[in-house]
């Protein structure tokens, strides 16, 4: 990621996935941090 506009694309395509409760995404730091329903998502769906 290389801009703030990058970050924001990948929390709008992570917040269309059914499940999802929140996500964060920092370009400055590449890190990105997931809430997710238990039962209806796995970490490997979110990663893949």
């Amino acid at each position: 990621m290389t801009c703030s506009s990058c970050s924001s694309h990948i929390e709008k395509d992570i917040n269309s996935i059914n499940g999802i409760v929140s996500s964060s995404v920092s370009h400055e730091t590449g890190i990105g941090e997931f809430t997710f329903e238990d039962g209806k998502l796995s970490k490997e769906v979110i990663v893949n």
